[in-house]
């Protein structure tokens, strides 16, 4: 599609993109718009499939990660030189040369028009270029810098850290270039949140404003009332007769629109915001003192000012704590409001410590100090009632494990391509409940009450100090070996074995084939993409153990280890005499430190056999993606399977919007969800506030603090670990930096010499392995990987529990 504004339809916003359709409706509305053309995103699709680069394109996006700018620099590059040295089609070339002839202009703007720019919840502006002051020889090459544009540096990070996967295209505005005597930008409402029209405007051509070099007056046109703050000006941008943008010398210090012109494009801006039924974003200028609409979109950032108020209510109405970030879904992170209600609460556990106050900001967990304080009186209070409340509620839990393996037998028998779509739906009601279930006692953990009133007990009854109190803590608060084998740690070992199997000459086959079928489901079981280790990911990482050597000696100390952490509660107890309520609640805490990573275990286990059986049938069956459909809640795809929400573009939206962020907030027992925009503007607005913290010691150096997982002291390389994807870049010796480890990363903590987590809590996945592998930790940085990066040189002190980085 070549079209002139007037010739674009309303339906053509696809083609044409967003500056492209808006100019057009403009135009046709009777606005004071320069005329122009669109060159259709249909266009650049063609061009690129012609010069067979388009799958080469995708897949160089697709390889990057958003934590790696110099790799998308790199692809940013390759992708530019492919797309500025293809070749356009001739009768493509000579429609849009015709055209632009027929505009009658010595001079075009040619302004990129991306096909998901400037809707009413993203905003590219920015992110893609424009080009002034063009002429007929340089028209085409500006339109591929223009195409070139939708893959620069910041435009890929936008779409990577947005989560875009649909398909992105780009159209080219070319319209009439006016040479302005005075330009600027124009709001129909305050984005700061004022109130009122705000008109900024400077002396000659505008890009002056957007790039910052000249401080404009601002009008501010509030209850038929103009205020006016006059900015002095030294310089001014023009094209210059050598055909160059250029700044010139200017000495402007009076007020550069005049009050009639301040008056007719204020009432231009209410006119054009009634049009579109939204505040508006224009830029204007003026030439021989008439007033022209270059360019208008929506005023996203009304939408920050929203969330500037939720999150100053969350800011003042509790003192909060990071806690975790997970890279979940919607899915699950919407069944946790259902597992933190008093109602599920009730109905599983026999009572409730319902979420009253707690964040979960795409991903980025926040809990409340104050809500502690409130659950530790309801659990000291069913103590005190009862001091066999932990040991019947463990056993609560013990069943609800026990149901679930029942229930993933049941689960995992059936065909479900038999089944007609009621008897779907009835199967479905089953997981529904059955994952309910499961995921319910993820917050009603009694740990932190556990622990002070252990040390509370200590104290009152054996009058110890703190240093006593820590040292009997920290021998208590280890894995029991009395339930038997965890996933997360037997895992390695086991893969430890058939290493040594393979080094005494055994054929590995039918032992990897084993290991496959039992742990393959630990690599990422709650992710968006169902995945699992491979047959080849095991073999890759049985070289690298042996490559390392000291296989059998690894083995040992693992078994060493486990028999330690027991021999280390039993010498503890006896050396200060534990005994009575204080020995009952110490091994209280070995249960519920073996039960939290038990019962994770078990619910991740739940839900991807789900994934691979009832949800993959339900995917096929109503033609919506896994990927699609995680981001529903479990009412939702109810609803899917039940014939009651149809699969279409409404659908499409809601699922894109999800993927691009959600928040979740509690507030006096009330949840709140957000989406898209609001969601990573809210997270944004929260992390600042909660986690800039400083890291200077007295001497300058830089220093982060956390908990002790597992002592000891190691200097090394850091590497920080955001993604599987980072995974093969630790080598031995490095020390492994992650907000948190998961069974997918046991490939490079099992070459690292130390590990280092933003997440807290001694029953993390990181302290466990570093327990088992007698390799030091240090967890709940917080923001360990925010400060440490990539490549420095640290000391790993996990005897006073803090990291130093070295250079």
């Amino acid at each position: 599609m070549i079209k002139f504004f007037s010739e674009i339809k309303e339906n053509e916003y696809e083609i044409a993109g967003g500056k492209g359709q808006s100019l057009s409706k403009m135009i046709k509305a009777g606005f004071n718009v320069p005329n122009g053309l669109v060159v259709g995103a249909d266009v650049f699709t063609q061009s690129i499939k012609q010069n067979k680069i388009n799958i080469e394109i995708e897949n160089i996006i697709k390889s990057c990660d958003v934590a790696n700018m110099q790799q998308i620099e790199t692809a940013s590059k390759l992708i530019k030189e492919k797309i500025l040295s293809m070749k356009i089609d001739n009768v493509l070339e000579n429609e849009i040369v015709n055209k632009f002839k027929q505009l009658k202009s010595e001079f075009v703007a040619v302004r990129s028009s991306a096909t998901v720019e400037d809707g009413q919840t993203n905003a590219w502006a920015g992110q893609l270029d424009t080009f002034l002051f063009i002429d007929e020889n340089s028209l085409i090459d500006s339109i591929k810098k223009c195409w070139a544009s939708l893959f620069g540096t910041r435009a890929i990070y936008y779409r990577l850290k947005n989560n875009f996967s649909q398909e992105i295209s780009v159209a080219v505005v070319v319209q009439q270039m006016i040479g302005s005597d005075f330009s600027g930008v124009a709001f129909s409402n305050d984005p700061t949140g004022g109130g009122g029209v705000i008109i900024e405007c400077v002396e000659g051509l505008g890009e002056a404003i957007v790039s910052g070099s000249v401080t404009p007056d601002r009008y501010t046109i509030k209850n038929n009332k103009v205020d006016v703050k006059i900015a002095s000006q030294t310089k001014k941008l023009i094209y210059s007769n050598n055909k160059q943008l250029t700044y010139v010398p200017v000495v402007n210090n009076s007020q550069k629109l005049s009050d009639l012109n301040i008056k007719k494009l204020a009432k231009s801006i209410e006119l054009i915001k009634n049009f579109y039924g939204f505040e508006v974003d224009i830029e204007w200028c003026l030439k021989n003192n008439e007033i022209y609409i270059l360019q208008c979109r929506p005023i996203t950032t009304l939408n920050n000012n929203k969330m500037q108020i939720v999150a100053d209510n969350i800011l003042k109405s509790d003192n909060w704590e990071f806690y975790v970030k997970r890279p979940f879904h919607w899915l699950l992170e919407s069944t946790q409001i259902l597992a933190g209600s008093e109602e599920e609460q009730n109905k599983y556990l026999g009572f409730n410590i319902a979420l009253q106050n707690y964040l979960i900001l795409n991903g980025d967990e926040y809990f409340s100090l104050n809500e502690d304080n409130k659950n530790k009186k309801i659990l000291k209070d069913l103590y005190d009632n009862n001091k066999n409340f932990f040991d019947d509620y463990a056993n609560t839990l013990f069943n609800i494990v026990k149901d679930n393996l029942e229930y993933v037998d049941k689960l995992t028998s059936q065909n479900y391509k038999d089944l007609n779509n009621a008897e779907l739906l009835q199967k479905y009601i089953e997981f529904k409940l059955n994952y309910i279930k499961s995921v319910v006692p993820t917050f009603a953990r009694p740990d932190f009450f556990l622990e002070s009133e252990f040390m509370h007990i200590l104290k009152r009854d054996y009058n110890f100090n703190d240093d006593i109190c820590n040292e009997i803590f920290a021998s208590v608060a280890t894995c029991s070996n009395n339930y038997g084998p965890l996933f997360y740690s037997e895992e390695p070992v086991d893969l430890l074995k058939i290493a040594k199997a393979k080094i005494n000459g055994e054929d590995i086959r039918s032992k990897l084939t084993q290991h496959y079928n039992t742990y393959s489901w630990l690599k990422a079981p709650v992710i968006e993409k169902t995945t699992r280790f491979s047959i080849d990911d095991y073999m890759l990482r049985i070289e690298s153990l042996i490559k390392q050597g000291r296989v059998d000696e690894k083995i040992k100390n693992v078994e060493n280890a486990r028999k330690q952490n027991d021999k280390m509660f039993e010498n503890i107890i006896s050396k200060y005499n534990i005994c009575g309520e204080c020995l009952k609640m110490a091994n209280t805490i070995r249960t519920y430190i073996f039960l939290r990573t038990y019962m994770t275990e078990h619910t991740d286990h739940l839900f991807f056999n789900a994934r691979t059986t009832i949800l993959t049938e339900i995917s096929r069956r109503f033609n919506i993606s896994e990927t699609d459909l995680v981001m529903l809640s479990l009412d939702e795809i109810e609803k899917v399977v039940a014939g009651e929400l149809l699969v279409d573009n409404k659908l499409d939206r809601l699922v894109n919007l999800r993927r691009k962020g959600f928040a979740m907030v509690w507030l006096n027992k009330k949840c709140e969800t957000y989406f898209g925009e609001d969601a990573v503007e809210l997270q944004n607005i929260v992390s600042v506030k909660l986690l800039s913290s400083e890291n200077d010691d007295n001497n300058g150096e830089k220093l982060i603090k956390g908990d002790i997982a597992n002592k000891g002291k190691v200097t090394g390389r850091a590497k920080v670990v955001l993604s599987y994807n980072d995974v093969s870049k630790v080598e031995e010796g490095d020390i492994l930096v992650a907000s948190m480890t998961t069974p997918d990363y046991v490939a490079a903590m099992e070459k690292a010499i130390g590990f280092v987590t933003d997440e807290g809590g001694i029953t993390c996945h990181a302290a466990i392995i570093s327990r088992e592998f007698s390799i030091p930790c240090i967890v709940g940085t917080v923001n360990g990987t925010k400060v440490i990066k990539d490549g420095d040189m640290i000391e790993l002190d996990a005897y006073n529990g803090i990291v130093k980085i070295l250079n």
